[in-house]
């Protein structure tokens, strides 16, 4: 598929002018992602805990919360947490039990079953949970799109305070508290929060109105991180700060489960260290793992078995129960990846190298509730168009949705919110249950939304430049960068240890932040090899930078090999990142897509 090159826009001269003391690549880089204040830039490079997270009495009903949890436990009232299944729902329900149990409370928990009983709080459990003498249930990642469930709640007699971040729907529970940054009318200032940040705050006001010190609150923060990246948060603002709190906590965790699982996945060696240019650096852990080692272990659970598995690994502290949880959590992460591998073959297969309609939508009754997501994702990125997949049951079917950046799903869903039992979600995913009676409607309706609202050029993809190098002046000597921008009367050395430090200091990278991609055109390329195992198609390279040697790898870019040859010139958009092997430690380029140089914007592979 043809990707669509978009170069951010150079930085106005009086921006670089405003800052004078801070590089101009940094500051290109701050402009890029909408940080353009003396205050914001003070955040994002030096974010601080005490100076930068916002008072969580600023989240309507925080005060009806706590009050009603002060009383339950006053009355010694049964209250129950109920989390989501998902690494979200899993670390907020914990943060919740720490917290409760640290002011007196002895919560239960409740998990629902994916498979069984779908997303949410559903009319068995909350008779269940009758019958089981709750007084107050507090959900987590859930609640704010249940409304009969709660309205089932108040007429057995339980109270429900909701502690959620999905999209607000066009009607709220009638729970005692809602505590939602996205409600209209809330005075919190960041609306971006994971469930467990958002449970994080609420822990948080409960210690101040408990008179616990905060040192108690900051050893949730491991928690906290891992959600935010897993759940795919904004690292903006807020996020930005308890995520990079959140790897220190997380590299002297206290959690013995969390412990071997760093283990397991060799990185129970991670340290923070201070140095002259940043408050701290963190050596051996960083987001990505969070997101491809940690996250995805806790979340298989939930997807084909049973959360509480994972909720088990996070609050257990026996050693040999962690040990035969971790084999367990890892075995089913196989079976997910294997399962995940053939449905989306199977769903490849049918759709040939380009879908007919500008959305898919698919399902099977042997398509598991708790991947149905996944695989949904996965289509979306592979033909860069919106993907609803669903497992069929016998009367109602459970779907997952994904899209792209131009096709807001949740309000495309609620368009065909007629034909749907219930919606909720996102801009960018979204959960959806409709009748087996109404699916070729739904079909047809979405296809026609779809259909009549993406645009052609939509469906294009588009790799975001960060800046284009090219034209630095690449000194031999000393592996200089001389940066000298056409609109900005400033010239500034950078050599290429130093743009990596500079990269750095942007840690840590996802949504909103992305890791800095460049541009460099007309590089020669030396020598060229597939690597990876069992075919995995990547692309091993060296090239030359005006007289500068680098090596470079570009995952899954391996279809290159029979179209570019040694002594080429190429345009490359790469990542510049440190390749540690064997104790050596070089800078490398990570190819993020290439292109025969001089071709147009959209002449990578």
């Amino acid at each position: 598929m043809n990707n669509r090159w978009i170069l951010k826009p150079k930085a106005p001269e009086a921006f670089f002018d405003k800052f004078p003391e801070i590089n101009a690549v940094t500051l290109q880089l701050l402009f890029n992602r909408g940080i353009k204040t003396q205050k914001e830039i003070d955040e994002f490079l030096g974010p601080d805990y005490d100076e930068d997270l916002h008072n969580p009495k600023l989240l309507k009903d925080m005060g009806k919360a706590i009050k009603r949890v002060k009383m339950a436990i006053s009355k010694k009232e049964k209250i129950t947490v109920y989390g989501d299944y998902d690494a979200d729902g899993i670390c907020g329900a914990t943060i919740l039990m720490d917290a409760l149990k640290a002011i007196g409370a002895e919560p239960g928990i409740y998990i629902p079953d994916r498979n069984k009983e779908g997303y949410g709080l559903n009319f068995e459990s909350v008779r269940f949970l009758s019958k089981q003498k709750t007084d107050l249930i507090v959900t987590v990642d859930c609640g704010v799109s249940d409304y009969k469930e709660v309205e089932l709640a108040n007429s057995l007699g339980i109270d429900v305070v909701i502690i959620d971040h999905h999209t607000i729907p066009p009607k709220l529970p009638k729970a005692v508290a809602i505590i939602n940054p996205r409600r209209k009318g809330d005075q919190y200032p960041f609306k971006e929060l994971s469930a467990t940040g958002v449970a994080f705050k609420f822990a948080k006001a409960l210690f101040n109105a408990s008179n616990i010190n905060n040192e108690r609150e900051k050893w949730l923060l491991d928690l906290v991180a891992i959600s935010t990246i897993t759940d795919r948060m904004v690292l903006l603002g807020e996020n930005r700060t308890l995520v990079k709190y959140g790897l220190v906590v997380l590299t002297k965790t206290k959690r013995k489960g969390l412990k071997a699982l760093l283990k397991l996945i060799g990185k129970d060696g991670a340290k923070v260290e201070k140095s002259e240019r940043r408050k701290f650096n963190i050596f051996g852990l960083n987001a990505r793992d969070l997101g491809f080692m940690i996250g995805p272990r806790l979340n298989a659970a939930g997807r084909i078995d049973h959360a509480n598995t994972s909720f088990e690994l996070l609050n257990s502290s026996d050693e040999n129960e962690i040990g035969r949880i971790l084999d367990k959590l890892d075995a089913i992460n196989k079976d997910r990846q294997n399962l995940c591998d053939k449905i989306f073959k199977e769903v490849c297969a049918k759709m040939g190298d380009y879908p007919k309609d500008k959305i898919i939508i698919d399902g099977s009754s042997d398509w598991l509730v708790g991947i149905v997501g996944l695989i949904a994702g996965k289509l979306a990125e592979k033909y860069h168009r919106p993907a609803l997949i669903y497992h069929k049951g016998e009367t109602e079917s459970d779907g997952s949705a994904r899209t792209i950046k131009s096709f807001n799903i949740i309000k495309a869903l609620r368009k065909a919110g007629d034909l749907l039992s219930e919606c909720g979600g996102h801009a960018m995913a979204a959960g959806f249950h409709v009748k087996n009676e109404n699916i070729a409607a739904f079909t047809k309706r979405m296809t026609e939304i779809a259909n009549r609202e993406i645009k052609n050029n939509d469906l294009i993809p588009e790799t975001e430049i960060d800046m284009d190098i090219t034209n630095f002046q690449f000194l031999i000597s000393n592996f200089q960068i001389n940066y000298e921008s056409q609109s900005v009367s400033q010239r500034i050395k950078l050599d290429w240890r130093e743009l990596y430090e500079v990269i750095e200091d942007f840690r840590p990278f996802g949504p909103g932040n992305e890791e800095p991609t460049f541009l460099l055109r007309g590089c020669v390329m030396k020598d060229l090899r597939v690597v990876g195992k069992n075919g995995a198609g990547h692309l091993k390279t060296r090239i030359d930078c005006g007289g500068k040697e680098f090596n470079c790898i570009g995952f899954g870019l391996g279809g290159w090999y029979d179209k570019i040859k040694a002594g080429d010139k190429i345009d490359i958009v790469f990542n510049l990142t440190l390749n540690e092997w064997n104790g050596s430690r070089n800078l490398e380029f990570k190819i993020v897509t290439l292109r025969q140089a001089g071709m147009d914007s959209e002449g990578a592979l």
